[in-house]
């Protein structure tokens, strides 16, 4: 990509014209002075037209797409800060830990201690390596849990596909992660990620559409960012499926 400076433009101009006068006019010779006033107009014309270029190339010279948005429209961005996710945040220990590493992070959103080992030995009764599926997903997110409070009563729910843009946005909303099931590239086994963020857009006629998802990845080789990376949308429509957790009682 060739960049447009006209900055260096402008400056070029004037390191090259400092030393030389605009035209050399001789005495009582009117036309050429009427000659020599003109090109001092070209010349202010060419900087005019260089700023010009320049608030034109300012504007248009970013690489990110910016949505369109109408009067009506509104741009919105829901989830938790990503100071305390990323106290939340949890690198898979096991090859075949994320789904416990994703248990780790939802249940620690919610104030409740948890760790990978535990959740592994809870599952198969022992320490082993093993991918873990959804149903024993939602079994380690279910029931009465200490919390500095007291106990809270989780009920997880487990969908196929990932979630529609309403229901993101209204977990998110209330800081609860939401965990999705996408592909493993190469491995036919699937991957097991936290939603934790989302930028959105509400329409006038009230409809939300999802433009970008962030989440957080327990693989270990995103451990320099604790996880966070954007989710591609080739990503998120081929979720297999996701689980959502409620807080229905306190106590």
């Amino acid at each position: 990509m060739i960049s447009f400076d006209p900055f260096r433009l402008t400056e070029k101009l004037r390191a090259e014209n400092m030393d030389k006068p605009i035209c050399k006019v001789k005495k009582n010779n009117y036309f050429q002075q009427f000659w020599c006033q003109l090109r001092g107009v070209k010349y202010c014309l060419l900087l005019f037209m260089t700023g010009v270029l320049f608030l034109t190339f300012l504007g248009c010279s970013t690489n990110k797409k910016v949505p369109k948005v109408s009067g009506s429209d509104n741009i919105v961005a829901k989830g938790i800060p990503t100071d305390s996710m990323s106290n939340y945040a949890a690198k898979q220990i096991g090859d075949n830990w994320c789904w416990a590493a994703c248990i780790q992070m939802v249940l620690s959103v919610k104030g409740i201690k948890c760790d990978q080992t535990s959740v592994v030995k809870r599952t198969f009764g022992e320490i082993v390596d093993r991918p873990g599926r959804n149903d024993q997903i939602v079994k380690n997110l279910s029931g009465w849990f200490d919390v500095p409070s007291g106990q809270i009563l989780l009920n997880p729910t487990l969908k196929k596909g990932p979630p529609d843009p309403e229901i993101l946005y209204s977990y998110l909303d209330s800081g609860t992660p939401v965990i999705l099931a996408i592909p493993n590239p190469g491995l036919n086994v699937g991957h097991a990620v936290v939603a934790t963020g989302a930028v959105f857009k509400i329409h006038e006629s009230k409809i939300i559409e999802l433009l970008e998802v962030v989440v957080r990845d327990p693989s270990p080789h995103l451990s320099s960012t604790k996880g966070k990376r954007l989710l591609t949308f080739d990503e998120y429509s081929r979720a297999s499926a996701h689980v959502v957790v409620d807080v229905v009682e306190r106590r």
